[in-house]
């Protein structure tokens, strides 16, 4: 009688063992599947474009030349006490913008200047 408990026994505690089993795998499953569903995730989002194109010349970020103006000046002594400068830039060299609710572009120069006695 006793054998015959011991296999019942045995029989319950494999039984035990599949269920725990089966447990195991399904949660592993649901790993997997988390894990692809993330992944997919990620893979469909990195594929989107971007939503806001710019047209925008930003090649003056990489080459430093491009960002300077390149004038040509002319300095005339119209006496001891005064001198005149004469100088020209190239239009296309200015950044030219509008104002939001304008219609018209405009750009924006300084010119700086130092006298040095002789």
């Amino acid at each position: 009688m006793q054998s015959n408990n011991r296999v019942r026994h045995a029989d319950t505690d494999s039984y035990r063992y599949v269920s725990a089993s089966v447990v195991k795998t399904l949660k592993q499953v649901q790993g997997d599947v988390l894990l692809l569903f993330f992944l997919l995730a990620v893979i469909l989002s990195s594929c989107a474009g971007g939503s806001k194109l710019s047209n925008q010349n930003l090649s003056y970020i990489y080459n430093p030349e491009l960002e300077e103006l390149h004038p040509q000046f002319k300095v005339v002594n119209v006496k001891d006490s005064v001198s005149r400068l004469f100088f020209k830039i190239d239009a296309t060299e200015l950044l030219y913008t509008k104002k939001q609710g304008d219609d018209v572009f405009s750009a924006n120069f300084t010119v700086s200047y130092q006298v040095i006695t002789s």
